[in-house]
């Protein structure tokens, strides 16, 4: 596979060459990555255990849900995931990857805080999937990068 800008002679060793035009490959793997979650193509355990999509982020202020959200001298440094099982907040380990809980990736809670407010804490990755549809489906990053959408749907 070739992603260029211009046609090079090592294209016609590939098998897909994929134009794009200068300084518009992020919105050519924006769009792809919107294809992958449009159509289930993502790797879950992958996504859950390696990245920070399934961590909880609150809708306020766009920032992190921490423990020191939640009570009276919690941690800043605690983050927080629901768990898929129960639906509840459940602790984001911070030594080690292994969740300790199967976190739900595309979600939304109501959660209190510290000083009695309730607000609506999402996912990360709900986040990422509401961006991707709204402004990167095939059709609008190709406009962008200068891509068919065909292409970054065969691409995907």
């Amino acid at each position: 596979m070739t992603i260029a800008p211009d046609a090079s002679p090592s294209t016609i060793h590939a098998d897909l060459y994929v134009p794009v035009d200068f300084g518009a490959d992020a919105a050519l793997a924006l769009g792809v990555s919107q294809v992958l979650i449009a159509e289930n193509l993502v790797d879950e355990t992958f996504v859950k255990e390696q990245t920070d999509l399934p961590l909880l982020v609150r809708t306020d202020n766009e920032r992190f849900l921490r423990a020191s959200d939640l009570e009276s001298g919690g941690a800043d440094d605690q983050l927080f995931v629901l768990d898929a099982a129960t639906g509840k907040l459940a602790e984001a380990p911070k030594a080690t990857l292994r969740l300790g809980c199967d976190p739900l990736l595309d979600g939304k809670a109501t959660v209190e805080l510290a000083d009695g407010r309730k607000i609506e804490v999402r996912t990360v990755f709900a986040k990422l999937r509401e961006l991707l549809d709204r402004d990167y489906t095939p059709e609008k990053a190709g406009k962008l990068c200068g891509t068919a959408p065909s292409v970054i749907r065969d691409l995907a």
